[in-house]
């Protein structure tokens, strides 16, 4: 179950780092294109954050997606 937890807080983490107010990726990809204005990128990224929401839910749903290929790895 703490593995599953893991990947939900990586998840929310990635999340919170493209979404407002942080939205850290956002403003250094601003820095490097000054030129496209800020409500611009931010706009852009609404796909990608809703398709990371989705994903989201779908591993509190399905914890178990989460844990394949880990589990894969174990022996026996």
């Amino acid at each position: 179950m703490a593995q599953v937890l893991t990947i939900l807080s990586c998840s929310q983490a990635m999340i919170g780092q493209v979404s407002p107010p942080v939205g850290i990726v956002v403003y250094a990809l601003y820095g490097v294109v000054r030129d496209v204005p800020l409500f611009t990128i931010f706009r852009g990224a609404l796909p990608f954050m809703g398709a990371m929401f989705i994903g989201l839910v779908l591993l509190i749903a399905f914890p178990q997606i989460a844990l394949f290929l880990p589990n894969l790895m174990r022996p026996g």
